[in-house]
Formats: structure tokens, C-alpha cells, sequence
């Protein structure tokens, strides 16, 4: 079996088309097209199916999937080694987390990381999608959890995944100085009546807050349905009413104060993951010991003990 047909069949099985698959490889479409047909009369069985959708692998293909993509990082694993590229504190990292720690935390820490390393390049991933790990999606994932249901996972490959938990994140209430003056301030954030609520919408069950709001909204108004943090940052902001938010997204907001500090009224636990094929990766585990470092710096801010204004 040649090696590059499997490649060829990984980039069109992922991308579900010969012409995206073929970019991902520097080759056009009639090439891969004709490459996956080689390969079909070699294995003696069709791979794809074409729907409305794009190109669906059919159960041969789904059978071969997981030895095929353990060979791609076997090999890759040996480019590497051969190379001398795993000793090096240079080339590419994959990370991935969600858009609003990235853009609420994150992406304000890693400048510190370009400082340290200037011959390693980030690519953050911020898609809604969980990364497969596993599948070599992502060299390391920051990904969030309620309390006490364990390691999270995605779906189950071919390779070893580390997980290490990292820390909490607090969930506090937060609304404008001029919301509170014209409304009062609440005692009790599980007994207030008479508010006005920015929430999330019905779907998003899993958003940090969600729960919180469930359980106040009948006693309250609903000013203000939203589909993500941010808005309900930016909403909260406007002077809309009170809003749940992660303690660490409102260093961005002057304008918001936290009701009824320090008491929080959800929680998410941060996890830091990566394959355990890359852990003798130079370049990646140097972004996994920066990464520590951070959280473990900034612990008490995002876990809503200490505000984000404050000086650590």
C-alpha cells in the first residue's frame, strides 16, 4: 500500500471534496480525483460516496480511518525526530480554546509567550467545535467543564490524550453603576426580584451563567435574550440589567461592578490537554509551561476571587 494514497484519502475524507482536499496537499482536484480512483481498484472497494453535502466516506472508509490517521502521525512523528525538529523551540503550535476566554484572557497573555519565544508561531483555533486531539486537530486545547464531571472528552481516536485540571472559573452577576442607582443593589442574588435579566437563550444550556438565570427569571424581567458572552458583556454594559458573566471577562467592561462580591453563582473548571505523542515536543511543551504558568498567576482573578483590576 503506498503511503501517499492514504494521505491523499485522510485530505479528502476530511475536507469531503477532491478540490478542498487537493489545496490541503498542493494538488488539483482532477489529480486527487484520479488518485482516489487508483486507490479504490487497489483495496477492490469504493470510499466515497458524493451527496448534496459533498463526499461521504462509506463504511470501508470508516473502517480504515483510525489505522490510517495512526500511521499519518506515526510518520509525521518520524519527519520530525529525523529532522531534529522536536528538540527545536521553533515552528508551529495549534491551539485551541473558545472565542471568549481567547478574546476575554487569553490573547492578552500571549504576548509575554512572543517575547519568550519568538521562533514559535501560535495558531489559535477558536471554532465552536470540540478539537479531536486525538486526530492531531490541535496540539493543546484549553477546554472548560462544570465541576465534578471529569476529564472532557471528544471523541475517541487512535492517540493517548493528557489532561491536566488547572483551576476554576467563577461566575459572578454584574450590571452598570447606573442600572444599580436607578434599581438598587440586590442582598441576594438567589432570592432578588423585581430585575432586569440579560440571558442567554434557550439552546445554550451548557453557557456558563445559564443555570443561574433559570432560576431567577421567574421573579424577574427578561430585558434582553442573547446568543454568547460577549453580547451579554456588551448588553450588561449598556445598562440593560444584571448579567452573568466569567469574573475575568469584565477587566474589558470599566463600566460593570459586581453584585454581591465575592459570591459566585456557577463555575467551570479549566483543563489543558494535549496528545501524548507530542509531549517530548520542545516547541509545545513550551507553550504548555507558559500556559501553566499563566493560569496559576492569575488563579484567584479567574476563579472570582480577586477582580481583574485589581493588581495581582
Amino acid at each position: 500500500m503506498n503511503w501517499d494514497d492514504l494521505k491523499v484519502f485522510l485530505a479528502v475524507h476530511r475536507a469531503g471534496s477532491f478540490a478542498a482536499g487537493g489545496r490541503s496537499l498542493g494538488l488539483n482536484a482532477t489529480t486527487v480525483g484520479r488518485r482516489i480512483t487508483g486507490f479504490e481498484d487497489h483495496l477492490r472497494a469504493r470510499l466515497f460516496t458524493r451527496t448534496s453535502d459533498g463526499l461521504v466516506g462509506t463504511a470501508t472508509a470508516e473502517a480504515m480511518l483510525e489505522a490510517a490517521e495512526q500511521m499519518e502521525r506515526q510518520a509525521m512523528a518520524i519527519e520530525r525526530q529525523m529532522g531534529g525538529k522536536d528538540a527545536r523551540l521553533q515552528g508551529t503550535v495549534r491551539l485551541a480554546s473558545t472565542g471568549d476566554f481567547s478574546s476575554g484572557f487569553l490573547l492578552d497573555q500571549l504576548g509575554a509567550f512572543r517575547r519568550r519565544h519568538p521562533d514559535i508561531a501560535l495558531e489559535l483555533l477558536t471554532s465552536s467545535a470540540v478539537h479531536d486531539l486525538s486526530r492531531g486537530a490541535a496540539d493543546i486545547a484549553v477546554r472548560f467543564t462544570t465541576p465534578g464531571h471529569g476529564v472532557p472528552a471528544g471523541p475517541q481516536g487512535p492517540t493517548e490524550v493528557l489532561a491536566r485540571r488547572v483551576c476554576g472559573i467563577g461566575i459572578g452577576v454584574f450590571a452598570t453603576s447606573a442600572y444599580l442607582e436607578r434599581s438598587g443593589v440586590p442582598e441576594d442574588l438567589e432570592r432578588l426580584g423585581g430585575f432586569d435579566l440579560v440571558v442567554p437563550g434557550k439552546s445554550l444550556r451548557l453557557m456558563p451563567g445559564y443555570t443561574w438565570c433559570e432560576r431567577v427569571r421567574a421573579n424577574n424581567r427578561v430585558s434582553l435574550t442573547v446568543d454568547g458572552l460577549q453580547s451579554i458583556a456588551a448588553a450588561t454594559a449598556a445598562g440593560l440589567g444584571l448579567g452573568a458573566l466569567p469574573c475575568f471577562m469584565v477587566a474589558r467592561y470599566p463600566e460593570l461592578i459586581r453584585v454581591c462580591a465575592p459570591h459566585t453563582v456557577d463555575e467551570r473548571e479549566l483543563w489543558l490537554m494535549m496528545p501524548g505523542d507530542l509531549r517530548r515536543v520542545a516547541r509545545v511543551r513550551a507553550v504548555q509551561e507558559f500556559l501553566l504558568e499563566v493560569f496559576e498567576a492569575w488563579e484567584p482573578v479567574l476563579a472570582g476571587r480577586v477582580s481583574p483590576r485589581e493588581p495581582l
